[in-house]
C-alpha cells in the first residue's frame, strides 16, 4: 500500500461457484478507482481454494490488500429458506459483517459480486450517514414492505446488494443479532428472508441511496420512471449512466443463459477477461437446453412483469403501464399462460410445505 493513499474498505460473500463473478467486481472497481484510491478488501467465503485464490489476488494487484474471512455456516444453515436463491450460506454473510470484521474496523461498503462497478466508488465511501446505520438503493421490484412494529402502512424496502455500513453503529444497537432472530422466524415466510430481516431490523435506520449506485435488473423492465419506486431525476441517471449495475436475476452473465440486455452482457463479459480469465468462453447449451429455453425465457419474463407489478408502490399506474407488455408476451408465447400460474402455486406450495 502507498503512504499516503486513501483506503476504503469493501466487504463480499462469495464460494467457490461465484469466483469469476468476485473477480469481475473487483476488477471493474479498482478500474474506476481513482489513481490514489486503495482497497482493504474483505471476502467472507467459506470454500473458495487456495489456487484460486492466488489467481484472484494476482488479478487485482497491489493496490487491494485481501482479507479472507472464514464465517461459521453452522451460523446461518439454521437460516436458509429452502426455495429460491436465499438457500445458500453466502446469501446470509453481510448479516455477520459486525463480528466477522475487525472490531477497529469503523465503516465498510458491502458489495454483493454479482456487481459490475462504472463509477468511482470514492463517491460512495464519502457519503455521509447522517445518523443512519445503513444507506441502501430502494428495491426495484419489491419496491414496499410491510412488517410488524414499523407501524401502519407499506414502508420503503432497500436491495442489500449494495450498503455503505457504520460498523460501530451495527455492533452498538446488536443488529447481528436481531438479523439472524428474524431471519429464523421469517425462513418459513420469504424467498429472501435476509434481506427482509435487514429492512425490518434497519427500519427507520437506513438513508437512501441513488439507484445510480444500485441499478438492479428490473430497471430494464420498466416503461417509464413512475412504475419504480424512484423519482423521474435518478431514475434517469441511473438507466442512463449507472455507477454499478446489479445483475438480480437468477440468470447471470457469466452463464450460458443469460436475460440481461446484450450490451450490458457484453460489457460483463468483456470484464471476466480482462479479470484474468481470458480461457473463459460462456458455458455451451446442448440442443436440448436451447430447444427447452425457447419456451423457459418468456416464462421468466413474464413472471419478472408480474412480480413487478404485484410489488410496485404505484400498483394501479404500474400494471396499466406493463399491461402491453404482459399482453406482447403472452400473445406470442401463449404458453406462458399456463406455465406461469403453475410456477407460482408451486413456490406457494413449497412454502407451505416448508411451514
Amino acid at each position: 500500500m502507498s503512504e499516503g493513499a486513501e483506503t476504503i474498505s469493501i466487504a463480499v460473500a462469495a464460494d467457490e461457484s461465484y469466483s469469476v463473478a468476485l473477480s469481475v467486481a473487483l476488477r471493474t472497481l479498482m478500474e474506476n478507482l481513482r489513481a490514489e484510491g486503495e482497497v482493504d478488501l474483505y471476502v467472507m467465503t467459506a470454500d473458495v481454494r487456495a489456487g484460486t485464490r492466488r489467481r484472484l489476488e494476482n488479478a487485482w494487484g497491489k493496490r487491494v490488500r485481501t482479507h479472507w474471512v472464514c464465517p461459521d455456516d453452522q451460523k446461518v444453515r439454521a437460516l436458509l429458506a429452502g426455495v429460491g436463491h436465499t438457500a445458500c450460506p453466502p446469501a446470509y454473510y453481510r448479516l455477520l459483517v459486525g463480528s466477522l470484521l475487525p472490531a477497529g474496523l469503523k465503516k465498510v461498503i458491502y458489495l454483493d459480486v454479482d456487481v459490475m462497478v462504472r463509477g468511482d466508488v470514492c463517491h460512495l465511501w464519502h457519503k455521509e450517514m447522517n445518523g443512519n446505520i445503513v444507506l441502501a438503493a430502494q428495491d426495484s421490484c419489491i419496491q414496499t414492505g410491510r412488517w410488524s412494529g414499523a407501524g401502519k402502512g407499506a414502508k420503503p424496502y432497500f436491495n442489500s446488494g449494495v450498503m455503505v455500513i457504520d460498523l460501530s453503529a451495527w455492533r452498538r444497537e446488536g443488529i447481528e443479532g436481531r438479523c439472524i432472530e428474524r431471519a429464523r422466524g421469517l425462513r418459513r415466510f420469504s424467498r429472501y428472508n435476509e434481506q427482509a430481516a435487514l429492512n425490518e431490523c434497519l427500519s427507520g435506520r437506513w438513508g437512501f441511496l441513488s439507484p445510480v449506485w444500485n441499478r438492479q435488473s428490473t430497471f430494464d423492465l420498466f416503461p417509464d420512471w413512475r412504475s419504480s419506486p424512484y423519482e423521474e431525476e435518478e431514475f434517469q441517471r441511473a438507466r442512463q449512466d449507472p455507477a454499478i449495475i446489479h445483475f438480480t436475476t437468477a440468470t447471470k452473465p457469466w452463464g450460458g443463459i443469460c436475460d440481461h440486455a446484450k450490451p450490458q452482457t457484453d460489457a460483463y463479459r468483456g470484464a471476466i477477461r480482462r479479470a484474468g480469465w481470458t480461457e473463459w468462453q460462456p458455458p455451451p447449451l446442448s440442443t436440448f437446453r436451447r430447444a427447452i429455453e425457447f419456451f423457459a425465457r418468456p416464462h421468466r419474463r413474464l413472471l419478472h412483469l408480474g412480480s413487478a407489478v404485484v410489488h410496485a408502490r404505484r400498483r394501479s399506474h404500474a400494471a396499466v403501464a406493463f399491461l402491453p407488455s404482459i399482453i406482447g408476451v403472452t400473445l406470442l408465447n401463449p404458453w406462458t399462460l399456463f406455465t406461469v400460474p403453475l410456477a407460482v402455486a408451486r413456490e406457494r406450495l413449497a412454502l407451505w410445505l416448508i411451514r
